[in-house]
């Protein structure tokens, strides 16, 4: 039936997330009002392993459909190696993040959202996304705009971009990132066309809907900002994966006032080394006058080299809290589990190999196979 194929579609959004952006987190949960998956970067891990769900409290609410919620509090330590986060370095693991809040969804079809951005369109956003197809081959593209204000309609969307308080996202800083959005023809269509193909351009960094089965993983390679989303795209280039525009769905992200980021070059700094794996691999290689624009100031990889952070074999401590079940993901890739859907005890300890034992609400968690 058609409810039962839909409810095969339902889509889960991926975000990542610090505290201080919890409102924003709120925001995107109202306006989406489906599945979430979280992934937090704690700086106090034996503190915030404690508090679980609670973390997601705002003005003493918690977020719209936290019910179907999953949060990751993931340590700012790994295993082996520095901090992401400290006085020294800057080395926000972007998509490390998303790989944790991607692997926690409880759909297959997954959209990786940045959680300052709000869908438009309410409860029919599901509905829409349902009637779509997503397989190894195909991806769906939803366009992104700023705005001055919230916009949840197409007619006020087009009102926006009329009166210059809308614009397509990035396009006065960066048009590149999300030239194949194709906003321009994509408002001319009215929200009963069809999906339509659109072509991946260089650089071009979309919020897409993908099938997490069949999809390749955020190069972790990729901390702090530049190219983390690009590269992602960059490799379903490389795999022939068609974008198709769907044409009744948008989100909006607020108006960006200042230009990239002063630390968007760290991303630009691992690129090179990115490209010849995915050229070794599926024999792909494309470039641009943009690319070779920035080419002309990179510098070496400092997350790729000794000096940067231990990547794959290292992995960070991280709990998930679900409506009704607790898992703590060891840094060598033990997993205990809790059906108590009760918050984590203080009491961590390690034994003489490394291996962590954690207590919840008096019981020892249940020790099961890695999930990495």
């Amino acid at each position: 039936s058609n409810q039962d194929e839909q409810e095969t579609n339902t889509s889960s959004a991926a975000t990542t997330l610090t505290l201080d952006r919890l409102q924003n987190l709120h925001r995107l949960a109202d306006s989406w009002g489906g599945e979430i998956s979280v992934a937090l970067l704690s700086l106090n891990f034996s503190r915030d392993a404690t508090r679980g769900r609670q973390m997601l409290l705002w003005n003493g609410k918690m977020p719209a459909a936290s019910e179907q919620m999953t949060l990751s509090v993931v340590s700012n330590n790994p295993s082996d190696g520095p901090s992401y986060m400290s006085e020294e370095r800057d080395f926000f693991p972007t998509n490390m993040l998303r790989n944790v809040a991607v692997s926690a969804c409880v759909s297959n079809r997954v959209i990786a959202m940045d959680v300052d951005f709000e869908f438009c369109c309410g409860s029919l956003v599901h509905e829409r996304l349902a009637r779509r197809v997503v397989n190894a081959s195909h991806a769906m593209v939803i366009p992104a705009f700023e705005a001055r204000d919230s916009i949840k309609t197409r007619d006020q969307l087009q009102r926006a971009m009329h009166s210059g308080a809308a614009r397509g996202f990035h396009r006065k800083h960066w048009p590149a990132s999300h030239r194949c959005d194709d906003t321009s023809n994509w408002l001319k269509q009215g929200e009963n066309a069809g999906l339509r193909l659109t072509r991946y351009t260089h650089l071009c960094e979309p919020y897409t809907v993908v099938d997490r089965r069949t999809s390749p993983m955020y190069d972790e390679r990729f901390v702090g900002y530049g190219k983390n989303r690009v590269a992602f795209h960059y490799e379903l280039a490389a795999r022939d994966v068609q974008l198709f525009l769907v044409p009744d769905v948008f989100v909006v992200h607020p108006m960006l006032s200042s230009s990239r980021h002063s630390k968007w070059w760290l991303g630009e700094r691992c690129w090179t080394e990115f490209i010849e794996d995915v050229r070794k691999s599926y024999g792909y290689f494309k470039t641009s006058a943009a690319q070779r624009m920035l080419e002309r100031d990179r510098r070496s990889c400092g997350a790729c080299s000794g000096r940067g952070l231990c990547l794959k074999e290292c992995r960070p401590l991280r709990v998930e809290f679900r409506a009704h079940q607790t898992r703590m993901l060891a840094a060598h890739g033990e997993v205990w589990r809790s059906d108590h859907p009760g918050r984590l005890c203080q009491r961590h300890r390690r034994n003489a190999v490394g291996r962590l034992s954690v207590i919840i609400d008096g019981s020892h968690l249940t020790k099961m196979a890695s999930t990495r």
